[in-house]
């Protein structure tokens, strides 16, 4: 017995060693196909089988069903292939060693009734629409599986992008940080010069002056001396204080 009920799977795939499986619970999860024919014939002992309340929508996966030659309870219901008019009678038809089938007992007439309704060239006729149906499905599947892959592939782009884009915000800001400094640095060294122009000046101007005094002044002028002990703080007629003293 295995009881696998309410556990949303939606693919029935590791059946090879149950072999001795009498009862398999499957009802409540989201299974839409029923494994091949080859997958179910390793099941030759299970009796019960449980499929209620998943998502099969065709009754070719009742015709798998065959394969289990020992089945003799199924339960089927709340599945979209159950909307079907006449499911009933093809699930009686089909599993011929069915006792009952959604809890209700399979009579005589039941079965009268289901080998009435389909004939064998009818039957053939179904088998055949009910496999191109399961070659389109299966077409389906391929296209959604491709196209979930390109999705992932545009949200890792999408991920790398933001990634980069962090990235570069980053560097920005630190551009602006680098930038920031070198303009305060730009500034400090703009002042410091503009302080130097004009000390230079200053200079020139006195320069000018100096040379207009020793031309016209009977006085001659010499350097004050860094070591001059005189208390005298001679200022000179252009420029603040004086760089120069009358010699004696």
């Amino acid at each position: 017995e295995l009881n696998l009920a309410g556990n949303c799977i939606s693919r029935v795939e590791g059946l090879d060693t149950l072999s001795n499986l009498a009862l398999l619970d499957l009802s409540g999860n989201r299974i839409s196909r029923l494994p091949p024919a080859d997958a179910m014939r390793k099941l030759v002992r299970l009796r019960d089988l449980r499929l209620a309340g998943n998502h099969l929508s065709t009754l070719h996966g009742i015709s798998r069903l065959k394969a289990c030659t020992n089945l003799t309870n199924l339960t089927i219901g709340n599945n979209p292939l159950t909307e079907i008019s006449h499911w009933w009678l093809f699930a009686v038809y089909h599993l011929r060693t069915l006792e009952t089938l959604d809890e209700r007992a399979i009579a005589d007439d039941d079965q009268k009734n289901a080998k009435d309704r389909f004939s064998v060239e009818e039957v053939s006729y179904l088998e055949e629409e009910l496999a191109k149906q399961d070659e389109y499905i299966v077409l389906l599947e391929g296209e959604l599986a491709a196209t979930t892959e390109q999705c992932q592939e545009r949200q890792q782009q999408l991920a790398a992008e933001c990634t980069q884009k962090t990235s570069l915000q980053r560097s920005v800001a630190d551009l602006e940080q680098e930038l920031s400094a070198t303009t305060e640095l730009l500034n400090s060294k703009s002042a410091e010069l503009a302080r130097a122009c004009r000390k230079h000046y200053e200079l020139e101007q006195e320069l000018a002056f100096g040379k207009l005094d020793s031309k016209f002044d009977p006085h001659t002028w010499t350097k004050r001396l860094a070591a001059d002990d005189s208390d005298e703080e001679l200022e000179s007629p252009y420029l603040g204080r004086a760089r120069f003293k009358p010699s004696s």
